[in-house]
């Protein structure tokens, strides 16, 4: 086409007379002294197929006109023109005579998005919520209300006006039990009312807190009635956002708390009732530095700050509480105190240590560990799971390994009754082993994060047995694995050792001699390190006897002492005795 001129094509009215063609610009423009760049460059576009135009666009007028109609464009739905075959058709005559623009043409599309309904002012918390009345959200999602007249906090939705109404009252009603009793409530003291349901009845509950002393109480019988620190974090956590300034001494027991855990965590004590882990401490450390300097900067941290306080210092209370902190009875570490068994419970992990060789009792041990008072402790329990994991990941190789020499020693000829029933008895055990150690990674593997509730599920599955029985039977299922491959392992030298005394073609003297070798070095090792363990804590035992002796009878001292000598008797170790000048007394 000649340059300056711009082709339009109209047509009449109907469905869709509204319906613009194509438009083709030239590549120069009339009276311009520059020259466009080449068609090639420039993507032609098809508005029709976005909105259909009200006006067309032309180089004559060099005004570009919106193709957007008046008013609004709906975001949901738009309506579009009907298609006309006719109009299809005269469009591709046209579009023939120009290649360029079918070559170089691009599609337009608006861009997506989730198109969400529109809330209005009834609908938004914010705005309907009553002006005494203060909304805020807390950092994981929830929000709560707060009336600064009142000093009082809530969960409760307060654009209902019956909760508000109940709210208001409760409170009302527990100010004036106060000024009854002849308390005053300061200005650091904070009042919470929830409406909680029990048996399907509301019951409203509430409670003072003081920030000044860091107290939860509440008013009973006239006198106040405190609650344990951990009260206090927690509802601290629960209404954190409309603080101004975070509690003078959150600050100072949060870092002493971390200090205390950095520091027993880097010597490697794994006893200590320190709650968290190593790693856990220096992350809330690093945000804590983040968040002072962020408040250095003049950004307002205070909420993030209260929060991350309130969340650490109430898992931390609760650990003090639970080892007695500040008392004289207070626990350094985390030693089990369960009371002494009954001869009940002695006969039956007697007979239990038989037939699991021994291991339920280090799985019983491991899993004691873990908790403390009651207390369970997360990380330490984690990582149970993970090292169990792979002890039967270890089992299962082993195992297989065992029914593969089994059936090696089942095909030689000439092996006896006896021989087969050891080597059939070892492959049968083996199995065992493989199938339970499979079951316990495919159970366990999906559940090494797990949280408080579900491990205190699976710690107390048989508490009818008592917390000891309870503990035992989880620890028999723990190591039927590992037992079940010593058996395997039993059964397999009872083939080998009837293969060697009882085969005629091979040096009878010979094998016995290395038979009663392993056995010896077997026995030898077993003993070492039996007595390393539990000879060290009864000699222990001793030395604190030793020092108990002291005021003591000479009647008494010779009981005591023919006591102790039968221990060592039974137990084979010798008695440390006081050297001459030690000052032990």
């Amino acid at each position: 086409m000649a340059g300056g001129e711009t082709r339009k094509n109209t047509h009449a009215s109907g469905p869709s007379s509204s319906r613009t063609r194509d438009i083709e610009l030239s590549s120069t423009v009339s009276g311009s002294n520059h020259s466009a760049p080449p068609t090639s460059n420039l993507p032609q576009w098809r508005p029709e197929e976005l909105l259909s135009p009200t006006t067309t666009l032309t180089s004559e007028d060099g005004k570009q006109r919106s193709y957007l109609s008046s008013g609004p464009v709906g975001i949901v739905t738009m309506s579009m023109p009907e298609p006309n075959v006719e109009e299809e058709e005269e469009d591709a005559k046209c579009d023939d005579s120009s290649t360029d623009k079918d070559e170089y043409y691009v599609r337009p599309r608006l861009a997506g998005f989730l198109a969400v309904p529109r809330r209005s002012g009834a609908e938004n918390p914010v705005l309907a919520v009553p002006d005494h009345w203060w909304p805020f959200v807390r950092p994981n999602g929830s929000l709560y209300y707060y009336n600064p007249a009142q000093r009082l906090v809530t969960s409760q939705d307060m654009r209902d006006p019956r909760l508000r109404e109940l709210v208001e009252t409760n409170a009302c009603n527990i100010a004036k039990l106060a000024l009854s009793n002849g308390i005053d409530i300061p200005s650091h003291w904070e009042l919470s009312v929830e409406v909680e349901y029990e048996n399907y009845q509301e019951v409203v509950c509430w409670n003072y807190i003081s920030h000044e002393d860091g107290q939860y109480f509440q008013l009973r019988d006239k006198e106040l009635v405190f609650a344990e620190r951990s009260q206090y974090w927690d509802h601290v956590e629960r209404y954190c956002m409309h603080y101004e300034e975070v509690p003078q001494f959150a600050e100072s027991d949060f870092l002493s708390e971390l200090g205390y855990g950095a520091t027993e965590r880097t010597l490697d004590n794994k006893g200590t009732t320190y709650r968290f882990t190593g790693p856990q401490t220096q992350a809330l450390i690093g945000t804590y530095r983040e968040l002072k300097e962020a408040q250095r900067e003049g950004i307002s941290i205070t909420p993030a700050m209260i929060w991350l306080f309130s969340r650490t210092m109430k898992l931390v209370e609760e650990t003090r509480m639970n080892s007695k902190y500040g008392t004289r009875d207070a626990a350094a570490a985390r030693k089990p105190s369960l009371e002494d068994p009954t001869l009940k419970f002695r006969i039956i992990d007697f007979i239990l240590g038989f037939m699991f060789s021994g291991t339920h009792n280090m799985y019983r041990r491991r899993l004691m560990k873990t908790t403390f008072n009651n207390v369970l402790y997360l990380p330490d329990f984690r990582e149970l799971l993970h090292e169990m994991i792979i002890e039967w990941g270890d089992s299962n190789l082993l195992s297989t390994v065992f029914v593969a020499a089994n059936v090696s020693f089942l095909a030689i000829d000439g092996i006896t009754g006896i021989q087969r029933t050891f080597a059939l008895a070892s492959s049968l055990f083996a199995m065992i082993s493989i199938a339970g150690g499979m079951h316990h990674i495919w159970h366990h593997r999906i559940r090494l994060d797990v949280e408080v509730d579900q491990a205190m599920i699976y710690l107390n599955r048989g508490i009818v047995l008592g917390k000891r029985g309870s503990v035992t039977a989880l620890a028999c299922f723990l190591s039927l694995p590992i037992a079940s491959l010593l058996w395997s392992f039993y059964a397999f030298t009872g083939a080998l050792t009837a293969f060697c005394v009882q085969s005629t073609d091979v040096s009878m003297p010979v094998l016995t001699f290395m038979l009663c070798v392993s056995c010896l070095s077997g026995l030898t090792t077993v003993s070492f390190f039996w007595n390393i363990w539990v000879g060290w804590r009864l000699s222990k035992m001793m030395e604190y006897a030793d020092r108990a002796d002291v005021g003591k009878t000479e009647k008494e001292e010779e009981r005591e002492e023919g006591r102790v000598e039968k221990i060592v008797a039974y137990f084979g170790v010798r008695k440390r005795r006081a050297r001459t000048g030690m000052g032990l007394a």
